[in-house]
């Protein structure tokens, strides 16, 4: 049996990512090191499950529009604006995506 785990705990400090780290084709394991866990900015974070083509890609354009955000309101990206991206770009190609995802961080606001 095959599947990536992902973990998001939220406590008093803070929050924890966790992923397991191997990817598979199948039931055959192709990397034992894969990446899973993408970072936004210093403070946010997405893990993910699924096709690790998508994931990469989608982390780059939440990565570039939240880049843009922070220069346009001069100031850290939110959390909630970053999910709020994830969810958009999502939905809208909710039929080609094959991605799971659990967007985590912390900002001073919420």
């Amino acid at each position: 049996m095959t599947g990536t785990t992902l973990v998001a705990l939220h406590y008093d400090g803070g929050i924890i990512l966790g992923t397991d780290r191997r990817s598979t084709m199948g039931s055959f394991v192709a990397n034992r090191f894969a990446p899973k866990t993408r970072y936004i900015s210093d403070k946010i974070a997405v893990i993910g499950a699924g096709s690790a083509a998508d994931n990469l890609v989608l982390s780059r354009i939440v990565k570039n529009y939240m880049g843009m955000y922070s220069v346009e309101l001069d100031g850290k990206p939110r959390v909630r604006a970053s999910a709020h991206v994830y969810s958009g770009i999502c939905y809208n190609n909710k039929n080609s995506l094959s991605s799971s995802l659990i967007v985590g961080g912390y900002d001073d606001v919420e």
